[in-house]
């Protein structure tokens, strides 16, 4: 029996380690690598989470026919999803330790990241204002909203450590008295 349990406890640990191959990008990571902003750009950051950008534009056409008033109220809404795990780019650094992050073929179309207290240094959306449901950020110079369970949405980096051990080895031969 307490092998049994032994062996799903190794299991869930064994299993634990290897669900995420990503590592969130943190204040103190940063820190530590020191990395200018041309070998930021040299960095592939992921997302964290899904984000969905959006705004909506409202159409109301108003028309008076035979002393009758019609308002026509369409609505267009306009949406960017950026998945969970969709590779991204610094195009640039930014005062604060603020990143800016395209995850586009156009790097005018960026988000900003930066370091958060609240969630331990780790780089979170930054957007110009939060309010109780939405922020309010530009996207490739258009205005967008996010909700604001966005707040959380982080960068994350493949990070892989590796440590080399030199070895200088030799045999001493040995030394008689004469």
């Amino acid at each position: 029996m307490i092998a049994k349990i032994t062996g799903f406890i190794l299991l869930s640990v064994t299993l634990g380690a290897c669900s995420s191959k990503y590592t969130a990008y943190t204040s103190s990571l940063d820190r530590s690598l020191a990395y200018t902003e041309r070998q930021l750009t040299k960095v592939q950051f992921y997302l964290d989470d899904d984000l969905r950008l959006f705004k909506e534009a409202s159409d109301n056409k108003v028309v008076l026919d035979r002393g009758t008033i019609y308002v026509d109220s369409g609505r267009e809404v306009d949406e960017v999803l950026i998945k969970e795990g969709t590779p991204g780019q610094v195009v640039d650094r930014l005062t604060g330790n603020r990143l800016a992050v395209s995850f586009d073929d156009d790097p005018n179309s960026y988000l900003l990241f930066g370091p958060s207290k609240k969630y331990g240094g780790k780089y979170v959306l930054l957007a110009k204002d939060w309010d109780r449901e939405v922020g309010r950020l530009d996207y490739g110079g258009r205005p967008y909203r996010v909700s604001v369970s966005s707040n959380r949405t982080g960068l994350m980096v493949d990070l892989r450590k590796s440590s080399k051990v030199s070895k200088q080895s030799s045999a001493a031969s040995g030394r008689r008295v004469n």
